[in-house]
């Protein structure tokens, strides 16, 4: 355990530059999830780490689990499926934590523009779910886009996956989860992925473990803009 705890600490005070920051978020530090839990090493030359992390999240939430992480038990993620986080018209994506946030302020720029807070759960969770998307993501194959004024990048907007309206009692729910896997898939990420990479959504796609990692995803993401204007979908 000592060894472990040693190399936990050699995993961070190693692993710090200017984009990228040792961290573990909220909820897996409290499960007792260390560096060396996802990220194993020697397993010879051709071992990547990286890959190992992201397999360990689909065999470490999974309902075959039955291991107790400080006394709370997984499941599989997401009931096995994912996509656009509104089920019956409510918002079931739980948005973004405090760390999470802090890292993002012109996320807390929009919401505090559109006047939500974290007592209005349903308006708090689709302002942040829209302001992490809307005009800051570079659109892929297949989406269409607008253009970025002070980037000249098309990027996304309302219509990009709202296809037959986005405001009042008009939004469109069913065509955002067909756009999902277009953005969030392994191709993005790995440039050596083939065509089938569209199908491999990967867990990171959405759920960044070191939040203070900036050069993660940074094909898609634009530089930090102001945040969007009000009229986000309800």
């Amino acid at each position: 355990m000592a060894n472990k705890e040693k190399m936990n600490a050699n995993c961070a005070g190693c692993h710090q530059t200017e984009s990228f920051v040792a961290t573990i978020i909220p909820a897996h530090r409290d499960a007792g999830i260390t560096c060396t839990t996802c990220h194993t090493e020697h397993r010879g030359k051709d071992f990547r780490s990286v890959n190992a992390a992201l397999e360990s999240c689909a065999k470490c939430h999974n309902d075959d689990n039955k291991n107790l992480y400080n006394g709370k038990s997984v499941h599989t993620s997401h009931g096995g499926t994912f996509g656009y986080p509104v089920v019956n018209g409510v918002w079931v994506w739980k948005g973004l934590d405090s760390e999470e946030l802090a890292a993002k302020p012109e996320i807390t720029t929009l919401l505090k523009k559109n006047k939500v807070s974290e007592s209005q759960t349903q308006q708090w969770r689709n302002a942040q779910f829209h302001a992490i998307h809307l005009q800051r993501v570079r659109i892929v194959s297949g989406i269409n886009g607008i253009e970025d004024i002070d980037t000249v990048n098309q990027v996304l907007s309302c219509s990009s996956c709202h296809k037959t309206g986005y405001m009042g009692a008009n939004v469109d729910r069913n065509y955002p989860r067909t756009t999902c896997a277009r953005c969030h898939n392994a191709q993005v990420f790995d440039k050596n992925k083939g065509p089938s990479g569209i199908e491999t959504p990967s867990c990171t796609s959405c759920h960044v473990q070191h939040i203070k990692d900036t050069h993660w995803a940074s094909s898609l993401r634009i530089a930090p803009a102001e945040a969007p204007a009000s009229g986000i979908a309800k």
